[in-house]
């Protein structure tokens, strides 16, 4: 949504279309044909990426175990969060539930944080952030922007220079399912709103399972069948279609931190319930800013550690494209019967379907074929990282 926030006329806006991704509409009333919104937008220009990490990976996590609790992993984000504001008298961006969508959202005080907390697997509504947080920067007030590396990536080309007190903080991102999952989840389940989409009942990492509301109650959706959202997540059919090919899973990140969950030791005996999370500090005030931090636990960590069965550091996936239903669910929920529909696009529990049993098996060895291809480029980056 850079473009948005770039048009010095206000002629483009967003809706979400039929298969439930964010997409612009340009006024042609009010647009001049300036092309500010296509020289910044990231599928025309190809900007530079940040050299190498200069430094080992870390792992991590808060000190605090009750940030931990409330954390999608190790609770990084919302230690720095705490010592900004507190330390050094800041604002923090990042994603809040809103509803029924996922926006982007400025706090200033440690109460509001526990909105910002937890991955948001949808993309955000980013209008005006941008802006906002140039008027910050420009009135001398230090900001930490978290967000997608495509979302922190367009803030700096937004402001068009680098400003000592912004320290952007992407996360390992799998991609941006449709807001079609959301509402369809909800709507199995009677809920009115999504709270958290990965809560740890049983667990860091053991099953992600989705809170929603109903009525004044937040409910956890722990029965597997019910968990449209996170089989359809996890099955990588429904990405945005962009997330196939996105410029920024790659290990030359743009911003000053990546933080994520800490896969490698899902399976082993440094197994913590309450989660750890992998760090690169990718700059120099990232780094600053992570030995700065008292509220968080660090220790460097090898390179493999960090990408283990973290694909989206090192790679977009682009060849999942083949099997995405991305820019059909708008035909399949119009033509099909809903929960026929759902069978479909929830392949990674269709297995259990009888009906959808060659059409899950199908999925899952293309999967397999496609895991193993992507063990490839763990090597080949590995390789370069040694270099």
């Amino acid at each position: 949504m850079l473009c948005a926030d770039s048009c010095p006329h206000g002629a483009i806006s967003f809706r979400i279309d039929e298969n439930g991704f964010w997409m612009p509409q340009v006024d042609a009333e009010r647009c001049v044909g300036c092309k500010l919104c296509e020289r910044r937008c990231h599928q025309v220009r190809h900007n530079e990426l940040a050299p190498l990490p200069a430094e080992q990976p870390l792992k991590g996590y808060a000190r605090d175990p009750e940030i931990r609790r409330h954390s999608t992993s190790g609770g990084i984000f919302r230690a720095l969060a705490e010592h900004v504001i507190t330390d050094r008298g800041g604002i923090v961006v990042g994603a809040v539930c809103e509803g029924d969508v996922i926006r982007h959202r400025a706090v200033d005080s440690i109460g509001e944080l526990r909105a910002l907390q937890g991955s948001k697997y949808a993309q955000s509504d980013t209008r005006g952030i941008y802006r906002y947080v140039q008027s910050c920067l420009r009135a001398g007030r230090f900001v930490l922007f978290s967000g997608t590396p495509c979302q922190c990536n367009a803030l700096r080309t937004f402001l068009g220079r680098s400003y000592p007190q912004l320290i952007t903080v992407d996360i390992v991102c799998h991609g941006v399912p449709s807001y079609k999952l959301a509402e369809r989840h909800l709507a199995l389940n009677g809920g009115e709103a999504i709270v958290s989409f990965r809560a740890k009942s049983r667990g860091w990492g053991r099953d992600s399972f989705v809170t929603i509301r109903k009525g004044q109650d937040e409910v956890i959706i722990d029965d597997r069948a019910d968990n449209l959202f996170y089989h359809a997540f996890m099955a990588e059919l429904c990405f945005r279609p962009s997330c196939y090919k996105c410029r920024f899973c790659n290990i030359r990140r743009t911003s000053d931190l990546t933080i994520g969950d800490l896969w490698a030791y899902r399976f082993t005996k440094e197994y913590d319930p309450l989660g750890v999370s992998v760090i690169l500090p990718n700059t120099e005030q990232g780094r600053a800013l992570i030995r700065q931090c008292c509220g968080i636990d660090s220790t460097p960590i090898s390179w493999r550690t960090a990408l283990t069965n973290n694909p989206r550091i090192y790679s977009n996936r682009a060849a999942y494209r083949a099997i995405s239903l991305s820019t059909h669910l708008g035909t399949l929920y119009r033509y099909l019967p809903a929960r026929v529909a759902d069978y479909l696009i929830e392949a990674w529990y269709s297995k259990r379907r009888h009906l959808f049993f060659l059409w899950a098996v199908w999925l899952r060895l293309i999967r397999r074929r496609l895991d193993l291809k992507n063990s490839g480029s763990l090597e080949k980056t590995l390789k370069s990282l040694e270099k």
